[in-house]
């Protein structure tokens, strides 16, 4: 079903995808809104697309820019400022909303409003797809017991995305080197690991254990006992000293300064390198039939940014198709992880996105890397 829909931040790394996403997807018309008209993207232009400059500290701008609109993507930021400034404009203007971030004050906040529109927040790469992506490995299993994680993202970042990275270790949104045990969080369960040749991964990557709200969610939906998740770091280590010393130090109330330097260390890791994103879970637990069975599943990306506003323009349109009710929500209740991941394997940003089902046959082997897999055991 088209319609019409608005993307914020249309200039930005995620909001640029996500125009031409939604505009490959039919979405209908499009109202693109930047700080600077020059800056927003061509490629989605056209007799549907209409370009017009919106600040979001503007009300009046940013209310007519809502007005009259289906659906409102929010791609600017940073979350923390903006909270739920562009949500309420949309609410007020009866048009859906979708975030392709969204920390816990906002889905907060937006839980609290009585709103009679549909709010969906994480509706990006992480947090996004690193919760749909393992109920999608969990379909058709009688009883899912343990869940492991490497998630390792070689990419450059903007000073938005770096503050929202940053604010995301710390505080309410989770803690580092806990893990899920027994059903429950549990501090300090594991230690980071250095120099660790994880299957699929280029190189050997140096990993931080560090369990979320989102993948708290995630277990306790699934019904998992354990959940060991690794955030895995490539390159020179420059991101992770810099992660290291910024933690150490205390980033306090102004965050911009620490992003800046995470953004540089990020540029040095990256020298000389392609991007890729790497999402891998093995699952662990019994089939349909009872037996025993452990599945493997992993997808191999190519930016950071467009992937996340994959997820964003596909929610959108599932907004447009009258599939999401009122209320807010997180991403992964209500996008179907089948049909995103369909769709995903058809975008050029996915290389790889294949389940492999050990023990039942393998969907697909990637790169014959299957069997390396195996052997190293790193799983």
């Amino acid at each position: 079903m088209s319609g019409a829909v608005a993307v914020l931040g249309a200039s930005g790394g995620v909001g640029a995808h996500a125009a031409r996403m939604l505009a490959v997807l039919g979405a209908g018309r499009l109202r693109l809104g930047a700080r600077r008209v020059e800056a927003a993207p061509g490629p989605a232009g056209g007799p549907d697309t209409e370009i017009v400059a919106v600040d979001l500290w503007d009300d009046a701008r940013l209310a007519e820019f809502c007005s009259g609109v289906d659906v409102v993507v929010n791609c600017a930021g940073p979350s923390y400022r903006v909270v739920d400034r562009v949500a309420r404009a949309a609410a007020a203007a009866g048009a859906g909303y979708v975030d392709p971030g969204g920390d816990v004050p906002l889905f907060r906040a937006l839980s609290a409003a009585s709103g009679r529109t549909a709010a969906v927040v994480n509706a990006g790469l992480m947090p996004g797809l690193t919760s749909i992506l393992p109920r999608w490995l969990a379909t058709g299993m009688r009883e899912c017991r343990s869940l492991t994680a490497h998630v390792g993202l070689l990419d450059r970042l903007t000073p938005v995305g770096a503050a929202e990275y940053l604010l995301t270790l710390a505080g309410e949104h989770g803690e580092a080197m806990a893990a899920w045990r027994d059903g429950a969080r549990r501090s300090r369960a594991l230690q980071p690991d250095s120099a660790v040749r994880v299957p699929f991964f280029p190189a050997p990557v140096d990993l931080q254990p560090y369990l979320s709200l989102e993948t708290e969610r995630l277990a306790a939906r699934l019904g998992v006992s354990d959940v060991d998740w690794w955030n895995a770091f490539d390159g020179a280590g420059n991101m992770l000293r810099t992660l290291g010393r910024l933690q150490a130090e205390g980033i306090g109330g102004d965050v911009e300064p620490a992003a800046r330097q995470l953004c540089a260390a990020a540029e040095l890791d990256l020298f000389g390198r392609e991007p890729y994103q790497i999402l891998l879970f093995r699952l662990d637990g019994s089939g349909e039939n009872g037996q025993r069975e452990s599945r493997t599943l992993l997808l191999r990306g190519t930016d950071t940014y467009e992937l996340t506003a994959a997820v964003a323009a596909f929610t959108a349109q599932r907004l447009l198709d009258g599939a999401v009710p009122p209320g807010a929500h997180h991403v992964e209740d209500v996008v179907d992880p089948a049909a995103l991941c369909a769709w995903l394997r058809e975008q050029p940003v996915v290389s790889a996105l294949e389940r492999l089902d050990a023990g039942t046959g393998a969907e697909g082997a990637v790169d014959g890397a299957v069997d390396d897999a195996v052997e190293e055991g790193a799983l």
